[in-house]
């Protein structure tokens, strides 16, 4: 997550929302521990799945790898519009 500048912007922008909606500490606390199980799903699951069933983990990595070469670009694109997106409504909301 420190490296991956797309998913930074996604939880410092969610962890704002969340400070600023004046929710008590409880709720900030399961908000911060949604927000960063989320951001740092990316990061363990592989892990967690390739430890769990080494055999089938690693065939449905190694498939999910593939997927990700061929259409990696276009997910890419697709998530970062979209996040972007979302950005810039929320950016025009506050605004009006």
């Amino acid at each position: 997550m420190a490296t991956n500048f797309t998913t930074l912007a996604v939880v410092v922008t969610a962890l704002k929302d969340v400070s600023a909606s004046g929710v008590g500490m409880a709720g900030v606390g399961l908000a911060l521990a949604f927000v960063l199980f989320f951001g740092c799903l990316p990061a363990w699951l592989p892990i967690a799945v390739a430890t769990a069933s080494p055999r089938h983990g690693r065939a449905a990595l190694r498939e999910f790898g593939t997927l990700v070469t061929r259409h990696g670009r276009t997910i890419g694109l697709s998530l970062t519009a979209v996040v972007g997106g979302y950005l810039v409504v929320r950016g025009m909301v506050g605004l009006g």
